[in-house]
């Protein structure tokens, strides 16, 4: 099957699941005691908190989530940016994501060429989304996201630790995780630097969970192990 057939298939799959999309992740962490709302508050404030550190005033800055999904982490984001879009390939993720966020701007692509110009965003974020993307086309994914961004801008990453077992857990018992591929951050970090990235760095995250502030803060003194059920990556535009 070629690139594009499975991009077409994952599109199709997330249309079938999207109404879905917390109940069947919730369902497979249910041991966990923790729900999907709670990983993406603790995202989308760690977004924030990058934003802030690496480029100055949030409220100035235009962000793209790439590969938004139903906009999971959008209210969570509301009024932190000057405008917050979200692409994704499946259209009625994106129509519930844009029901549920009025706020934000949604687009539909075809996995391929993202409709923006060069050069357009301050910061782009993909939150778990590449260990869908078939691995063939993850260098044309990184390129363009490398492309949409302005020179000296922040790409962050998110993605599954596949050495954490419990990781591996939940994403065995998630029905739109059936072909999923999961990236190391080795992996992930050659992807990034082929696609003419920059200061490429990576640290773990959710070594502890995301249940308060405090225990935030403490999962940092994890970074440098590779123990977290998530991790994270952050490379700078080359210009």
């Amino acid at each position: 099957m070629s690139g594009q057939a499975k991009s077409d298939t994952v599109a199709a799959t997330f249309d079938d699941v999207s109404a879905a999309y917390a109940k069947e992740i919730n369902s497979a962490m249910a041991f966990s005691g923790l729900d999907v709302d709670r990983f993406a508050k603790a995202k989308a404030d760690r977004l924030i908190e990058l934003a802030r550190a690496e480029l100055g005033d949030p409220a100035k800055l235009t962000v793209l989530d790439l590969g938004c999904g139903v906009g999971t982490f959008h209210r969570h984001l509301d009024g932190a940016f000057r405008a917050l879009h979200g692409l994704d390939v499946s259209a009625s993720s994106i129509d519930l994501a844009r029901a549920a966020n009025p706020a934000c701007t949604y687009a539909v692509y075809d996995g391929s060429v993202a409709p923006y110009e060069s050069g357009t965003f301050d910061l782009i974020f993909a939150a778990c989304v590449i260990h869908h993307v078939p691995p063939e086309n993850w260098p044309a994914f990184a390129a363009e996201m490398h492309r949409m961004l302005r020179p000296g801008g922040l790409a962050v990453v998110f993605e599954h630790n596949p050495y954490n077992p419990l990781t591996r857990l939940v994403v065995s018992r998630c029905e739109f995780d059936e072909d999923a591929v999961l990236l190391s951050p080795g992996t992930l970090r050659k992807l990034m630097e082929g696609a003419g990235f920059k200061d490429v760095r990576s640290r773990s995250i959710f070594t502890l969970p995301p249940v308060s502030p405090t225990i935030a803060r403490l999962d940092k003194l994890f970074a440098g192990l590779p123990f977290g059920a998530q991790h994270e990556m952050t490379a700078r535009a080359a210009g």
